[in-house]
Order: structure tokens, then sequence, then C-alpha cells
């Protein structure tokens, strides 16, 4: 765990999961081993970042594992974390960014000295303001909450990281709205079983249809 504050650094970070447009959440009920073939599936796609449950029960086996098999050609971040102790266990394996279940300004404060990005939630766009000021640089919204509650700016800050897309339209309906990146589990994970060569055609299928929403 390296302690350092850098805002070009969060900012770079965020710059990454921009350009990603896809966040994939893995499953907690995969094992290590299939985990990683999962990681090199979707460096063949590319979509190059990724986030480990911290409920899985070896999470921080996983992160370590992911560390050293990617290094840095996945942006590797830590999902599920509802403490400070996961938290700080997810950065001490090397967590890249954290995606928590609600502000804690002791584990933003420690995210940020480590270099890492800190993701709470936003509720609604009232929320963004507060978020904002607190030099979070990016927030996860609800993919149902950004598309029925407006309206949630394109270009605020932070940045929106829509979850919980179950359903290909989710992911255009969710750029029209103003995500700046998405989450995708189910989408990508439909079934505990899958291919290698099935995984990296869905992988491109969704990456290509947020890139043709977002115009980019």
């Amino acid at each position: 765990m390296t302690d350092t504050t850098d805002d070009a650094g969060l900012l770079a970070l965020v710059a990454r999961i921009r350009a990603a447009g896809l966040v994939v959440s893995l499953r907690a009920d995969q094992a290590v081993d299939l985990l990683l073939e999962v990681g090199d599936a979707l460096l063949a796609a590319p979509v190059l970042v990724v986030a480990i449950p911290m409920n899985h029960p070896e999470a921080t086996a996983l992160l370590a594992a992911y560390r050293e098999r990617y290094g840095d050609h996945l942006l590797i971040g830590a999902g599920s974390i509802t403490t400070m102790p996961t938290g700080t266990a997810a950065l001490a394996a090397g967590a890249e960014f954290l995606l928590t279940s609600r502000y804690e300004t002791s584990l933003h404060t420690l995210a940020t000295r480590c270099g890492a990005l800190y993701i709470p939630p936003a509720t609604a766009p009232a929320a963004l303001p507060a978020l904002a000021m607190t030099k979070v640089l990016m927030a996860t919204v609800q993919s149902s909450v950004l598309r029925s509650t407006a309206p949630w700016p394109s270009t605020s800050s932070p940045a929106l990281l829509a979850t919980a897309t179950e359903h290909t339209n989710d992911i255009t309906a969710c750029a029209r709205a103003g995500a700046a990146a998405l989450t995708v589990e189910k989408l990508l994970f439909p079934t505990p079983s899958w291919s290698m060569p099935t995984m990296i055609r869905q992988a491109r299928l969704l990456r290509r249809t947020w890139f043709a929403a977002t115009g980019s």
C-alpha cells in the first residue's frame, strides 16, 4: 500500500474508466483459477477495467493474483465494499479503485493517499454537489435511477458510473442519460458456465454497443 496524494493520477484513473466504457464486475461465486481465465478473455476482448468482488471468499488473494498476472494491462479495482476494514484490505492487495456502498470520509482519505480512486454511490442529482465538495471524482448510480431521474448533467463532476445494468438496452439508455461508463456483470455472466470464445464475443458486443451509444 503506497501512501501518496496525486490528483493528476486520480484523474488519469477516471480517464481510463471513461476510455474503457465498461467496468466488469466479476462473479463472487467462481474459483480464483476460473476468474483468472476471465481476465485472459477480457484482455483479449479488450475490456480493460475489472472490479474484484470483496465478498468473494478469496477476495484479497484474487486481487493480488490479478495484479501479478495483468499488471498495468488491466485497471483492477474492488467492489462490494461495505466497511472500512474491507476497503483497507482491498487497498493493501493493490486495488486501484474502490466501489463502495456509502460515502465514508476515512476510507476516502485512505484511498486518496494510496493513489486509488474512491467511487461512492449517488442516489439523485442533488447528491452530486456534496460529493464534488469532498473531491469525489466519480460516483456510482443505479442504472434504473439514472434513467428515471432527471436531469443528470452529462458533464457532471463527479463523473457517473452506472451500475446494475441487466439488459443490453440499459447500455444505450445509460449513455444517453449521461453515464461516463457502466458496470456489467449479468450481461457478461448470464450463467456460471461459459467458454472463453463466448465471453470474448459477448464482451466485444457490449463494448460496441456502448461506443455506438456514446458516439466514440
